[in-house]
């Protein structure tokens, strides 16, 4: 399923989002995800740029990047 939602989000240059760090790494863009008592973010650097997508620096920053 996350293949295919992949697939079809590249196809419509729309950045996928998922609450599950399990799905960014299967393919989806960007995960908010928990870390405790705080909000994580988990990008996929390849899926986001394949959406079109141009994360700004500080995001990648903060966020835990799977290249």
């Amino acid at each position: 399923m996350v293949k295919d939602v992949s697939r079809a989000t590249q196809r419509h240059a729309v950045l996928s989002m998922s609450g599950s760090k399990e799905m960014v790494e299967g393919g989806l863009a960007i995960g908010l995800v928990n870390r405790g008592q705080r909000a994580g973010v988990v990008v996929n650097l390849r899926a986001a740029r394949s959406e079109g997508a141009d994360l700004d620096a500080a995001l990648l920053g903060i966020a835990e990047v799977i290249p």
